[in-house]
C-alpha cells in the first residue's frame, strides 16, 4: 500500500481535495442569480435561436445573422448549447464556468512543474492561489463570464501542450481560445516569452519555434479581420469603444491590478506600487528563484 501512494498519486490527491473544497465553498455563491443574469434568463426564451435547430443556431452565431454584442462565436455556440440543454438554469451554467477554471488552474500548475522544474509544493500553492483568487470566484459566480472561462481553458491547454512539445496541438487550442474572446491577446507576450526561454535552454529548434510564433500571430490576425468585418473595431456597434486618451491609464491600471485585482488605482495607493512591481517580477526566469 505504501508503494501505491507515491509522490505523484499524493500530489494528484492533494489537487483533487483542494478542487473539491473549492467547489463546496463555491456552492454558497449559487443561491440566486444576479441582476443581469435575471435579465438575460428572462430574455432567453424569446430569443429566436432557442427555438431553432442547434446547427442553425450555431450557424447564425458564426455568420452574425442576428444581433450580438460582439463576435465571439465559439463561446456563444457553447452558451446556447448549454442554455438549451439546461433550460437556462443559471446554477448549471455557473458550475460549467467553475469546472473550466478548475481545469485551467490545474493545467497551468502542471505546466509549471513539467517545464520549469517548480516543486510539487509550489505547484500546489499556485493551484490553490489561482482557485481562491477574486477573479476565479467572480468567473464562477456569474455565468456571463463563460467568455473568459472558456478562453482561459483553451489557453491553459495550449500552454500545457506547448511544454509537452506538441506544437501543432498547441496552435489548434490557441486558435479555439482566439474565437472565444478578444482577451486572448493578453497571453501572446507570455507565449513569446516562453518560446524565447525555450530557445535559451536549447529546447525546440529555431524553425519550429518561428513557425509556432507566426502561426499564433496569424490566427489572431485572421480573427481580428473577421471580427472587424462583422463589427467594425471602435465603431458605435462595438462593445468596446476606442479612446486612445485612455490607453495609458488603462495599461497602468492593468499592470497595477496584478495583485489586488481592482481597477481603482492612484499613486498614493500602496496596491498601485505592489502590483506594478509584482508584474515584472513574475516574468523573471525560473532560475532566479531556484528550481526547488
Amino acid at each position: 500500500m505504501s508503494n501505491y501512494w507515491n509522490g505523484s498519486r499524493r500530489l494528484t490527491l492533494a489537487f483533487m481535495l483542494i478542487g473539491v473544497a473549492w467547489l463546496v465553498l463555491l456552492s454558497g455563491l449559487m443561491i440566486t442569480d444576479v441582476w443581469d443574469e435575471s435579465q438575460l434568463l428572462q430574455q432567453l426564451p424569446f430569443d429566436p435561436r432557442i427555438n431553432m435547430q442547434l446547427v442553425d443556431t450555431i450557424l447564425s452565431i458564426w455568420t452574425f445573422e442576428r444581433s450580438q454584442v460582439s463576435w465571439r462565436p465559439l463561446t456563444l455556440s457553447f452558451f446556447f448549447s448549454l442554455a438549451t440543454l439546461t433550460e437556462g438554469d443559471f446554477v448549471w451554467l455557473r458550475y460549467f464556468n467553475a469546472l473550466l477554471v478548475l481545469c485551467s488552474a490545474s493545467l497551468l500548475a502542471r505546466s509549471l512543474m513539467l517545464r520549469y522544474g517548480v516543486s510539487a509544493s509550489r505547484g500546489l500553492a499556485f493551484f490553490a492561489i489561482v482557485l481562491f483568487s477574486a477573479s476565479s470566484l467572480i468567473t464562477a459566480g456569474w455565468f456571463a463570464n463563460i467568455f473568459d472561462a472558456l478562453c482561459l481553458f483553451f489557453l491553459a491547454l495550449a500552454i500545457r501542450l506547448y511544454v509537452s512539445g506538441r506544437l501543432l496541438a498547441c496552435v489548434v487550442f490557441f486558435s479555439l481560445a482566439v474565437f472565444c474572446k478578444e482577451t486572448h491577446v493578453l497571453v501572446l507576450p507570455l507565449l513569446v516569452w516562453m518560446i524565447l526561454e525555450d530557445s535559451k535552454s536549447g529546447g525546440t529548434g529555431a524553425k519550429p519555434r518561428m513557425s509556432l510564433v507566426f502561426s499564433l500571430l496569424a490566427v489572431s490576425i485572421i480573427y481580428w479581420g473577421l471580427r472587424h468585418r462583422f463589427v467594425p473595431i471602435g465603431s458605435e456597434a462595438d462593445i468596446y469603444g476606442m479612446n486612445f486618451s485612455s490607453l495609458i491609464p488603462t495599461g497602468v491600471s492593468f499592470a497595477s491590478g496584478f495583485i489586488t485585482q481592482s481597477y481603482t488605482f492612484w499613486p498614493g495607493n500602496p496596491a498601485f506600487w505592489v502590483g506594478g512591481i509584482a508584474l515584472p517580477i513574475a516574468f523573471l526566469p525560473c532560475g532566479a528563484y531556484g528550481r526547488n
